[in-house]
């Protein structure tokens, strides 16, 4: 069993271990040249929030049966 400090201590090493995982692969794909769209209007955000919402859905009912 660990106290507050083993597990302060355990998840700052974990948080920091995908920190770095995250850095490397936002710098493996930053070569790539790609189309940029940014998300000022409702036409460009309802897709986005489609997609979003429509996992979040799926996965509900798998929640509630934990």
């Amino acid at each position: 069993m660990l106290n507050e400090r083993q597990r302060r201590l355990l998840y700052n090493v974990e948080m920091e271990q995908m920190a770095q995982t995250a850095k490397a692969l936002m710098e493996s794909v930053s070569h790539v040249q790609s189309n940029f769209t940014s998300a000022t209007h409702l036409e460009h955000v309802r897709p986005m929030f489609k997609v979003g919402f429509s996992f979040l859905c799926m996965e509900e009912p798998v929640l509630n049966q934990q």
